[in-house]
């Protein structure tokens, strides 16, 4: 629990960005646990919550994070994870690399959603059919021009090569 940290202690910092990384840091100092005001159990009754705010050095760095359950081992803080247990981060990251596989494995399932999506859009909105269908017939005639411009580059290089072979 953070209210058991002391000066010294470790706290793993897990930072979910693009490229998640971790870093481990030495507890400066933790407050003493304050009581905030908590979340309504019942009308008339609400469950009293303390919390703590905790520095951490991380390299030359001193990282502070505000109000952290005190009775938690882990606390998510924005795009950052903080934990007092390396346990709950260690569950934490399993949590993101399951999450990772499960939409990395739906990939091909919303590929097809997508394009029965259109599909449908362009079934209940002939003008996006239309625009559809114009897009794609842009798309055929630059790759046709793109396929001109390659011949045509060849002939040049062709006839160049013919006229230095003449003598002169």
């Amino acid at each position: 629990m953070f209210s058991a940290l002391r000066q010294s202690g470790t706290v793993y910092i897990l930072t979910k960005g693009d490229t998640p990384t971790l870093k481990t840091g030495v507890v400066q100092s933790v407050s003493s646990p304050v009581t905030k005001f908590g979340t309504q159990l019942m009308p008339g009754q609400f469950q009293q919550d303390t919390v703590v705010d905790l520095t951490v050095k991380v390299g030359d760095e001193l990282l502070t994070f505000k109000q952290i359950p005190s009775s938690s081992v882990i606390a998510p803080c924005g795009n950052t994870v903080v934990s007092e247990s390396r346990e709950a981060m260690v569950a934490e990251v399993e949590n993101m690399i399951r999450t990772s596989k499960e939409v990395l494995g739906s990939v091909d399932y919303h590929k097809n959603a997508l394009e029965a999506c259109e599909s449908i859009m362009c079934t209940l909105n002939p003008r996006l059919a239309e625009e559809k269908e114009q897009r794609e017939k842009i798309e055929a005639l630059e790759r046709k021009l793109g396929g001109i411009e390659d011949t045509v580059g060849d002939m040049k290089e062709l006839l160049l090569k013919a006229l230095n072979k003449v003598p002169k």
